[in-house]
């Protein structure tokens, strides 16, 4: 069942525990649901598309319920690395959304919008990267890497570009966004992606991932089997974020 879970996430939390990025997922990244998304990201299977798009599904609708209200808001994709891209040959969370789109399984009001883009790499961060990637030796990848080794690999890696045929549906200043990723480590992405929406205009609240890494913090929901606890992103105590249903 999905659950709030920015508090295993440093980097989204403010240093006296306020949020700054709420979070929802699916589930927890082990067992099952990790060999699952692994396998997909490397293989691509169609079988594995449609239990991960569906479990990508209910923690939107968790998260946002079965309808917004008020205007429509997008679901913003965080785009994949070039390097990955080339080795895979698609795009895990777009391809995810997609199968949604296809069989109308987004939530009411909500529109799949592809605002993110991937910033070429500058010449320091070329640096910074190659040294990252002998922390982690993950063919790359961000899998090892601390919070403050993310912040400083992810530090200016997105940029905001809204298609035109999003533009004619109205002003993206004040726009509602949700972010939607696969994997939650750190936060570091995250807390990223929303930096480059929040430099447009857009208000983001909060965003939705397929699985979350166990980490020291606690869960706010299923996940630890307690009742009564927020899964959606309604305002609570020492949370700033703002309501949706």
């Amino acid at each position: 069942m999905p659950a709030r879970c920015e508090e295993l996430a440093p980097a989204l939390l403010e240093y006296d525990g306020g949020v700054l990025v709420a979070a929802v997922a699916a589930g927890l990244y082990r067992g099952e649901l990790a060999q699952s998304l692994l396998a997909y990201k490397r293989h691509g299977a169609p079988g594995l598309r449609a239990e991960l798009a569906a479990a990508l599904g209910r923690a939107l609708r968790a998260a946002l319920g079965e309808r917004c209200s008020g205007p429509e808001i997008w679901l913003v994709p965080v785009p994949t690395s070039t390097p990955a891209y080339l080795r895979r040959g698609f795009d895990p969370v777009h391809d995810l959304l997609r199968w949604l789109v296809r069989h109308r399984l987004l939530v009411l009001n909500a529109r799949y919008v592809r605002v993110l883009r991937r910033r070429p790499a500058r010449p320091w961060a070329t640096l910074q990267k190659a040294t990252a990637s002998l922390v982690s030796r993950a063919g790359g990848g961000q899998k090892g890497l601390g919070r403050r080794d993310r912040r400083a690999r992810l530090a200016g890696s997105f940029r905001a570009q809204v298609p035109r045929r999003a533009i004619r549906d109205g002003p993206v200043a004040g726009r509602r966004v949700v972010i939607v990723d696969d994997v939650l480590t750190t936060g570091a992405t995250l807390r990223e992606a929303a930096r480059a929406l929040e430099d447009i205009g857009a208000v983001v609240v909060g965003a939705v991932v397929v699985a979350v890494v166990p980490g020291s913090g606690r869960v706010n929901g299923p996940f630890d089997a307690r009742s009564g606890q927020e899964v959606n992103f309604r305002a609570r105590r020492g949370v700033q974020t703002v309501t949706i249903n």
